[in-house]
């Protein structure tokens, strides 16, 4: 929940990376494309959401141990047609999309909204939601394993009276 809600956006260096990654498989970015004529490699994607390394400052306060996140660039606006225009990422296409799945439907989630935080913070509580999850069906399987070990232990003690 902390991580979720309480830590500003893009306050960790990687973090950047994933949301980028998340964003990919959104848009059906399987793998990455490759510019023919310079053989680079890329994630195609609106520009709202390749903007937020410069509009939210992500290079000022990362991996910047006396640096914060100042709040006043959360007012940031994505109302302009600009925007919406269609530009390349270059990085990260190295990450498989294995294990993205959680932060992949809360991006997709916050898209209709006009500000890419809406999706950030979606894919963080979609994240923290499977996380709860996981622990759950844990917690449930390991109590259930030794309920039925208990069960059988206890049969074997009443059977060898």
């Amino acid at each position: 929940a902390i991580f979720t809600f309480y830590v500003p956006p893009f306050q960790k260096s990687d973090e950047l990376a994933h949301f980028y990654r998340a964003v990919s498989l959104t848009n059906l970015d399987l793998v990455c494309k490759t510019d023919a004529s310079t053989g680079q490699r890329y994630y195609p994607m609106k520009e709202k959401y390749a903007a937020v390394e410069r509009v939210f400052h992500v290079w000022d306060v990362a991996m910047q141990h006396n640096a914060r996140f100042d709040r006043d660039w959360l007012d940031a606006r994505f109302d302009d047609p600009a925007y919406q225009r269609e530009t390349r990422v270059n990085f990260p296409c190295d990450f498989s999309p294995m294990g993205y799945a959680p932060s992949v439907v809360g991006v997709f989630a916050g898209k209709p909204f006009e500000s890419p935080l809406a999706s950030l913070y979606l894919g963080r509580l979609g994240r923290a939601l499977f996380f709860l999850a996981g622990m759950i069906v844990a917690t449930w399987a390991v109590a259930h394993g030794y309920r039925e070990r208990w069960s059988a232990n206890r049969l074997c003690s009443e059977v060898g009276r």
